[in-house]
């Protein structure tokens, strides 16, 4: 029993590359299991179906909520596959065996006595008791998470991505670095200052050191493009002809030099969001901020907007945080991201590494998006495998072929597609299977031994 719980686990770390928490969350459902098994005096790899459903019913008469349930039944439906994939099987245990679903529940909004209640539990006579309080008046006060303000730390130079479905968090979040958005606990460092200790002198002349293109551009009408371009330099009280003189310089450095004159509502969209990032650029900063700075572009103008973000990074040195909800920009532009969910950073990491094989939930929505309907080309009665490729050696292997002449396993290909994130080639193919526990183990096994291959099951048939 211990030897096959200690392998498997080992298998989660060092071949599925899974998160602490993703591995210790398994195997405390798993160690609990081995608990209730030996205690009927049953060894894991003898169990069968009914055991497993006698297991599953203890957990529900013992008050565990339908979706611990459910997470216990994955967690064994792992372990399972994998002592499949072992020879250590010949059956699975836990196939077909289902469970209640947990019920979706929205969230409870504190009234504003139970708000008042919460704020005065902490105990304010000491540090601790300080910082507690500090924490619930942050999350009340800007719905956000503590975690949002602490846990990400952008290098000089980076281009670094925040990505997240509508409402996770990210304007909130971005709003928060210039202190536009003003917490009232954690840090916002840039170059070590605390932005949230500063003078409004001292932060409205930080705030030219970083600077925001919106997805409105923002521009103002009445003026002419240069004009524009000058206005954060008359702010910050720099000379008419110095300002003109930098205006014009950011013209030609955004593609524009000819619409010095033209009036806002004479350009583009594409040319109205570079006048904007020409105005971000006037007071010469150390961070560029872009909160869906291109959603409301076509991909061709897109393309070119961030080339030139790209250009303006590489040329200039400039820190630039893009706050999206597209996945493609984050792929053609970023170097490292930061997936939201909640008001929660849900996974952080290389583009390269956390859209090949990302861990969270949210993560795995973000990337792969069209699973269901890549899947509905599924023979029925059909497995199906995600197979993602990691660089272009692994993208060259004909690892299908390989397969189906080592294992004699035939696959049908439902979905292949390959694109290059910085760098990097990433790949993602869809494989359909035949109904079987052991094949679909053996595939899995066989796959994920190819350097820079990640494979699971993403669905049943």
């Amino acid at each position: 029993m211990d030897n096959i719980i200690a392998r498997y686990e080992d298998y989660l770390i060092h071949t599925k590359h899974a998160s602490a928490n993703t591995v210790s969350s398994y195997m405390r459902d798993i160690r609990q299991y081995a608990l209730y098994l030996s205690g009927i005096d049953v060894d894991v790899l003898e169990a069968d179906q009914s055991v497993v459903s006698a297991y599953m019913q203890w957990l529900q008469s013992i008050g565990k909520s339908p979706a611990t349930v459910s997470r216990c039944l994955a967690s064994l439906k792992s372990l399972y596959l994998f002592a499949l994939s072992e020879d250590e099987i010949e059956q699975n245990p836990v196939h077909n065996i289902k469970v209640e679903k947990a019920e979706k529940k929205l969230p409870q909004i504190l009234t504003g006595k139970e708000v008042e209640l919460l704020l005065e539990q902490p105990r304010t006579s000491d540090m601790k008791g300080c910082r507690d309080k500090a924490m619930l008046e942050v999350l009340y006060a800007t719905g956000i998470r503590v975690s949002e303000l602490i846990n990400l730390n952008v290098d000089d130079g980076d281009i670094y991505g925040i990505i997240g479905m509508s409402g996770a968090g990210k304007s909130t979040l971005v709003r928060c670095i210039n202190m536009l958005e003003r917490p009232t606990s954690g840090q916002v460092l840039i170059d070590g200052t605390d932005m949230a200790k500063l003078s409004p002198a001292e932060l409205r002349r930080a705030r030219r050191d970083i600077t925001m293109i919106f997805q409105g551009f923002n521009l103002l009408m009445q003026r002419n493009c240069l004009a524009n371009i000058c206005f954060p330099l008359e702010l910050a009280g720099v000379k008419r002809s110095e300002a003109k003189k930098r205006a014009k310089d950011l013209l030609e450095l955004v593609g524009l030099p000819d619409k010095a004159k033209a009036y806002p509502a004479q350009l583009s969209g594409g040319q109205q969001q570079r006048i904007a990032i020409a105005r971000a650029l006037a007071t010469d900063p150390k961070v560029l901020l872009c909160d869906e700075a291109t959603s409301a572009l076509d991909p061709k103008t897109t393309a070119s907007i961030l080339e030139l973000i790209r250009d303006i990074n590489r040329r200039l040195g400039i820190t630039v945080i893009i706050i999206t909800h597209q996945m493609n920009v984050v792929e053609d532009i970023c170097n490292r991201v930061a997936i939201l969910e909640n008001g929660e950073v849900v996974e952080e990491g290389e583009v390269s590494e956390v859209f090949s094989r990302p861990k969270s939930s949210a993560a795995r929505r973000m990337v792969f998006p069209d699973s269901d309907n890549e899947l509905l080309s599924a023979e029925g009665g059909e497995r199906v495998i995600r197979l993602v490729f990691n660089g272009a050696e692994a993208a060259g292997q004909p690892i299908i072929a390989k397969m189906a002449i080592d294992e004699r396993i035939a696959a049908s290909i439902l979905y292949a597609s390959t694109k290059s994130i910085g760098s990097k080639l990433y790949g993602k193919m869809l494989l359909g299977l035949p109904d079987d526990d052991v094949i679909v183990a053996r595939a899995i096994k066989y796959l994920t031994k190819c350097e820079n291959v990640f494979a699971e099951e993403a669905a049943n048939r």
